[in-house]
């Protein structure tokens, strides 16, 4: 907008947005994730690290569990910390997410001639951010739980820091600049890490650069097309690299064995496309407040950035490439949404676990996002003859929006964070106790029950033949059996 008074008012209603409407639950997801504490396989992964040290436990996972060599190794990296870093996980994470988001949607701003760009790229950073984590079935696995964090979230941090480097590219390439060596670095080994996270994501990646290949070479003019193209090439190849080394792991024929055999490519091709529909069903009759979030906000604010300094340099698209863009991305979205599920597909033949389905809400929320900002610069011609009415749209538009940011922060300050507390306060209890006990020699101890805060397998009571997880908390904590005392409430 190029009226001072509406450019003013728009200024203030960021500021509004972003620090009640999007801040709140990401900050309430930070303090959340600081009462988080180990479960499950925290305790078989800290064990292992321990007891193989850092090479042979690299080897080990890989040849008897899985490929996901980046996973494994970045286990290797936080474990040895010990649980003190456990607390801090869920806040680093996010950091670097809006960070890396903060940088692609800066880069976009630049070639899409944003003024204030700075806030516009932190509203819409955090918009991603905020429906992608408010969306998910299970974020405690997700978010909360450190194997899942490391797990699914890892790929999620990677791949802005990919997309920004390649956007940082193009606007050196734009200006008529030698780009920074660092970016021939950064997009390879950045690209390649994050496929060695989840099986979902490395075949998700692979898919998303060939797109991203196919809308430079056709949407963008020469001779920048042809730059793209071969950046992107980099990426890809490392991308797949990286897919080939988790796919050939001998451990996924150990993994493989308690699923049933893989289906034939038609089976799978249909079973992943079914799984696609099914899931963007559910996500549109659960939540579509989140979902609006997603696509609407985006489109606002960018439909209402001023152009009006207008550098040669910088990216022009005609009207026509614009729809056709429009089109391309719902289409890629639905492509990438469906692949996110062959992993599943292939491993299980079923609907994957929801810690799982993050990959998925991501793609989800990304496709939103960005079909929004192109929509809203695309349409910001439209209302630059209707000041006045444009402003009260904008006013009413994000009123009703930031209501479902602010919901999500309400409920997690009177609902989740509570329970939270009460689970770090009996872990810690218990964690206090079974360090004594080791200290002091004890053989046998049982122990009272946690909230099963993250819905996975808990301790259980002592039996001749113990469970798994009673046999990698005795390992972890050095004594020789850790059970459930049913008897202490």
């Amino acid at each position: 907008m190029t009226n001072s008074r509406f450019a003013k008012s728009l200024s203030s209603l960021y500021l509004a947005v972003l620090f009640v409407g999007l801040v709140l639950p990401i900050i309430g997801f930070c303090v959340i994730g600081s009462y988080s504490r180990y479960a499950a396989d925290d305790y078989q992964f800290s064990s292992d690290i321990r007891d193989l040290g850092f090479v042979k436990y690299q080897v080990h996972w890989y040849q008897n569990w899985t490929g996901r060599f980046a996973y494994i190794f970045t286990n290797s990296l936080i474990y040895p910390i010990g649980p003190i870093i456990v607390p801090l996980l869920p806040v680093f994470g996010l950091i670097l997410l809006s960070f890396g988001w903060f940088w692609v949607f800066r880069m976009v701003g630049y070639l899409f001639r944003w003024d204030k760009v700075q806030w516009i790229a932190l509203t819409i950073s955090f918009t991603l951010i905020l429906a992608t984590f408010a969306s998910l079935e299970n974020i405690r696995q997700v978010l909360y739980w450190p194997t899942g964090l490391m797990n699914y979230m890892s790929p999620m941090i990677l791949l802005p820091f990919v997309l920004g480097s390649l956007l940082t590219y193009m606007k050196y390439k734009f200006a008529g600049h030698k780009p920074p060596g660092i970016i021939y670095i950064m997009i390879p080994v950045l690209a390649f890490l994050a496929g060695a996270y989840s099986e979902a994501f490395s075949v998700v990646q692979i898919l998303l650069y060939l797109s991203l290949i196919f809308i430079c070479w056709f949407f963008v003019d020469p001779p920048f097309n042809k730059d793209m193209v071969k950046i992107l090439g980099l990426a890809l190849i490392a991308a797949v690299i990286s897919t080939l080394i988790v796919f050939i792991a001998p451990g996924n024929a150990i993994r493989q064995a308690i699923f049933p055999p893989p289906p034939a490519l038609p089976e799978l091709l249909k079973m992943s496309f079914q799984f696609a529909f099914i899931f963007l069903k559910q996500q549109f009759r659960r939540n579509l407040i989140i979902l609006g979030l997603a696509l609407f906000f985006p489109w606002l604010v960018s439909m209402a950035t001023d152009d009006s300094n207008i550098n040669t340099n910088q990216l022009v698209i005609p009207k026509a490439k614009i729809i056709a863009c429009l089109i391309a991305i719902p289409l890629i979205g639905l492509l990438l949404i469906a692949t996110s599920f062959a992993a599943s597909a292939w491993g299980t033949s079923a609907y994957p676990a929801p810690r799982t389905v993050s990959i998925t809400h991501y793609i989800l929320s990304i496709t939103l996002v960005i079909w929004g900002v192109v929509a809203g610069w695309g349409m910001r011609a439209e209302l630059k003859s209707k000041e006045i009415t444009s402003f009260v749209f904008f006013l009413i538009c994000t009123t009703i929006l930031v209501l479902g940011p602010m919901r999500i922060a309400l409920d997690q300050y009177k609902v989740e964070l509570p329970t939270a507390q009460k689970f770090a306060r009996q872990w810690d209890r218990r964690d206090a106790i079974l360090r004594l006990a080791a200290q002091e020699k004890v053989e046998a101890i049982g122990v009272r029950e946690t909230i099963n805060y993250y819905d996975l397998e808990q301790l259980q009571p002592y039996l001749p033949m113990y469970q798994w997880i009673n046999a990698e908390m005795s390992r972890y904590y050095k004594i020789k059996n850790i059970y459930l005392d049913t008897s202490k409430k």
